[in-house]
This record gives C-alpha cells, sequence and structure tokens, in this order.
C-alpha cells in the first residue's frame, strides 16, 4: 500500500512540477571552466576551493562540483565532489551520500548522510536543485558538470 501511495505522490509531483516548471535550458555548453585570472584564456580543470570538506579521490576525477545540503530544519552544508561518474544519483550513491529506492522513475531519495525523510512518515521530501534551479529531471538523469552546484533540500509541499 505504501508503494502505491508512493507511486501516486511522485506522479502527482511531476505533474505538478511539469505544470509550472520553467523552460529547459536546451543550450549546451563544451567550453571547459576557465581561470579567470589567468591573462591568456587557457583551459583548466575545475578544483574545489580550499577549506570545504570533500568526497572522492582529488588525485584521479573526470568532474569537480560542489553538493549543497541543507536539512529539514534549515543547516546548510556544503561539500566538494570529485569523480568519474556520469550521473549525479551514481556519483552520489556510490560515496554513500545518498541511498534511497528504486521506482519506475528511477532513484527515490530517501536518506542524504543518514538524515532519512521519506514524504508518506515524514512529510518532507529530498528535492533536487541545479546551480539554483529546481530540476525537472530525477537524480539518475542529472548529467555532472564541473563547476556545478547541485543542492539537495528536504522540503514539505
Amino acid at each position: 500500500m505504501k508503494r502505491i501511495i508512493a507511486i501516486f505522490a511522485v506522479l502527482a509531483i511531476i505533474f505538478s512540477l511539469a505544470a509550472c516548471g520553467a523552460k529547459p535550458d536546451t543550450s549546451e555548453t563544451t567550453q571547459p571552466v576557465e581561470n579567470p585570472q589567468a591573462t591568456v584564456q587557457t583551459a583548466e580543470p575545475f578544483t574545489i576551493e580550499s577549506g570545504i570538506s570533500t568526497f572522492g579521490n582529488k588525485d584521479d576525477y573526470k568532474y569537480a562540483f560542489y553538493l549543497e545540503i541543507v536539512s529539514r530544519d534549515g543547516n546548510t552544508a556544503k561539500y566538494g565532489i570529485y569523480t568519474k561518474a556520469e550521473k549525479l544519483g551514481e556519483a552520489l550513491k556510490s560515496m554513500g551520500i545518498i541511498d534511497g529506492e528504486e521506482g519506475p522513475y528511477g532513484l527515490m531519495i530517501e536518506s542524504v548522510l543518514g538524515e532519512e525523510h521519506i514524504y508518506e512518515t515524514t512529510g518532507y521530501c529530498w528535492m533536487i536543485y541545479v546551480n539554483g534551479e529546481q530540476s525537472q529531471v530525477g537524480i539518475d538523469s542529472i548529467e555532472i558538470k564541473s563547476g556545478e552546484t547541485y543542492s539537495l533540500k528536504a522540503e514539505t509541499f
């Protein structure tokens, strides 16, 4: 019964997001992140600023990005992530940052760094943002781009 309710809740969320969501950005950027202090514009790999806790191997990675986690009580933590994974869900799950249940639309995030939120039991769920904009796709479909900030926020609606 919980699964049926969860599926209907997911469908309601998807349809409500699609109805009021912004038009997705279809432009693609293939330019690497550049060093703004360089006198000659040369491509350099993106590195996480110092002083931020990191996950992943910073000596062997393909992508570097920021992960912001906003808990139910409003506390915010920011991490630097180094990964070879192509998709956000794959990267965060393999590092033990997120956990959840696979559903018909991909991974339903149930916990982030041990903070569990299942809408049917807590009234909160984990929402995904990319550079401050609510994601229109699930975490398994988000392609990682170096330098971006991905956020996971415990929200109710």
